[in-house]
């Protein structure tokens, strides 16, 4: 009993051991994590392949109507004879008939462009999570690594604090100078615990945007890689505007519409060609459970027939006003297409423009981080030799704090922008971009 009770005990603490240890996740697995589980992502690609499976069975457009048929009635009469006569009759049936016009090519052809903007809009999802994911990857570690300069600034702020300690038994300073140092030091603790809570909080959202679970711990393996970018922006425009997601979708959207204006045309003012057949069977018998006395009749019929339609060339009827209103739709998208050109084209220069601004930006903040590193080195210098009051090199830490601060988040918004511009041109990689190491 008691090697059972020891063996249960060593087998629930190595569980709870490989529950405890995080999974350590690159960009690489995230990006394959979330490809594979995350939710919306499914419930799409459900979406298209429904769609794809009405697009392999377009041809049923030239499946003919078939409907069976089948009736049954009875009549009694009296003569001169001294029995009533009762005849029961039968007829069941079939017929199939088949309609045909030249619009039948064009709803084949909606089918296509139908499968063909599930397909796009497929791509844009999972281009827009692949997105999604690495801005939070490198959120993620922005938060990281400023955990790690705050745990530093407290560490600093904590061996001061034991310093003034020390001083201050020793009558080198005053209690306000220990006092103002252990209040520099207790103000770090709530500063951590709030980014601590924010990263765990950011953590629980980028493990669902991956389709894990809530209680499934993950922690990243990666670092923040900047590059210089030399970007061209009239090359960016003329050999990617076309490539981008919602201009496309909207050139599906033109050609589906023409697609129906001429499968109105041919359904409202085009001639259509009905082909049918009719099979039907006459049973008729004086006794319902006794058939083989009754007397058989089939008949079956065949018909071609033409028909043109004549309202449609009527002006204000209701065929006319549904062409007119394609024509209208039609010149509506082709302008919806011209506006999203012209903001594409704008939204590329402004990330351009963030690109070359933020690469501006991380270079400065290098040089405040420089100076202001230079500055606490010559402050704390001054305030061992007792020239500096401790005020003042308590600001010259925050200073430190503050430019590295800023220089990490200056980083993070560069990523996030080249992320932008890559969606902004299609989800392109930039093969033609020159890369240099900032």
């Amino acid at each position: 009993m008691k090697t059972a009770i020891t063996s249960f005990w060593m087998i629930t603490c190595l569980f709870a051991s490989v529950a405890a240890n995080p999974i350590s996740l690159t960009l690489e697995e995230c990006l394959n994590l979330a490809n594979k589980e995350n939710t919306s992502l499914k419930i799409n690609r459900l979406q298209y392949a429904s769609d794809l499976q009405a697009k392999k069975n377009a041809w049923n457009t030239l499946f003919p109507e078939i409907a069976v048929s089948a009736a049954f009635s009875t009549t009694s009469g009296s003569g001169t004879s001294t029995s009533n006569t009762t005849v029961n009759t039968i007829s069941p049936g079939t017929s199939i008939s088949l309609g045909l016009n030249s619009g039948i090519s064009e709803e084949i052809k909606q089918k296509n462009l139908a499968l063909e903007s599930s397909a796009l809009t497929l791509e844009s999802i999972e281009a827009q999570l692949s997105i999604n994911v690495e801005k939070a990857f490198y959120y993620l570690l922005t938060l990281e690594n400023n955990l790690k300069l705050l745990k530093t600034d407290k560490d600093i702020a904590y061996k001061r604090f034991l310093q003034a300690e020390s001083d201050y038994s020793n009558g080198y300073i005053s209690e306000l100078s220990k006092l103002q140092s252990e209040m520099s030091y207790a103000k770090t603790i709530p500063t951590i615990e709030a980014a601590e809570s924010e990263y765990r909080n950011q953590l629980r959202n980028f493990a669902h945007l991956l389709g894990m679970t809530a209680n499934e711990e993950i922690s990243l393996n990666g670092e923040l890689k900047i590059a210089s970018v030399n970007l061209i922006e009239s090359e960016l425009i003329q050999n990617n505007l076309n490539d981008r997601f919602d201009i496309r979708q909207l050139e599906n959207e033109i050609e589906t519409l023409q697609s129906q204006k001429n499968s109105a045309l041919a359904g409202n003012l085009g001639p259509t060609i009905k082909i049918g057949a009719t099979w039907n069977s006459s049973i008729t018998t004086e006794n319902i459970s006794s058939l083989g006395d009754a007397q058989w009749s089939d008949l079956l019929t065949g018909s071609i027939s033409i028909s043109l339609p004549l309202d449609g060339f009527i002006p204000g009827s209701k065929k006319n006003l549904a062409l007119k209103n394609l024509d209208v739709s039609i010149a509506q998208a082709e302008l919806n297409l011209q506006s999203v050109r012209s903001k594409a084209e704008i939204e590329i220069l402004n990330i351009v423009e963030q690109i070359r601004t933020g690469e501006k930006n991380i270079e400065l903040n290098e040089l405040n981080l420089n100076l202001a590193t230079k500055t606490y080195e010559m402050t704390e210098k001054g305030y061992t030799e007792g020239t500096v009051e401790f005020l003042e090199l308590e600001d010259a830490q925050k200073e430190v704090l503050s430019a590295s601060q800023k220089l990490l988040s200056s980083k993070y918004d560069y990523l996030s922008a080249l992320l932008n511009l890559r969606f902004a041109l299609g989800n392109k990689v930039f093969p033609w971009i020159e890369v240099k190491s900032i």
